[in-house]
């Protein structure tokens, strides 16, 4: 809970090969511009996510294209309700159906989001 509203946050299996991974799907193909995160550290304070990945596609079959590597601040440096809003920009707008997001490294146990929206 943070400034009176109740949050949600992706919180992988800990201890895995990779610090975890989600695939979200648009509804439709989309053009995006900008992706935007918040890092977590879950209320144990023992996860975080520190290098992350995100490719892009237009059907499950096909292959995934790279678009953002990215290395989080760690929120253990910032109040619960204070981790910043990372706000990353495309140079090209893009357009497609699926987001494949990967937390290759965590900074402790496991990763963790609080926030992941495309714009």
């Amino acid at each position: 809970m943070c400034n009176g509203i109740q949050g949600m946050y992706w919180l992988p299996r800990s201890n895995s090969t990779i610090s975890g991974y989600f695939i979200m799907d648009l509804g439709l193909h989309m053009q995006i511009q900008q992706f935007k995160m918040r890092n977590d550290y879950h209320d144990v304070k023992n996860s975080g996510s520190k290098d992350i990945e995100i490719k892009i596609s237009n059907y499950t079959d096909s292959a995934w294209m790279s678009v953002v590597n990215v290395t989080l601040d760690d929120p253990l440096l910032f109040g619960h309700c204070d981790t910043p809003l990372e706000v990353i920009k495309i140079p090209h707008a893009i357009i497609c159906r699926y987001v494949f997001l990967i937390a290759h490294t965590s900074y402790r146990k496991a990763a963790a989001l609080r926030y992941f929206d495309v714009e």
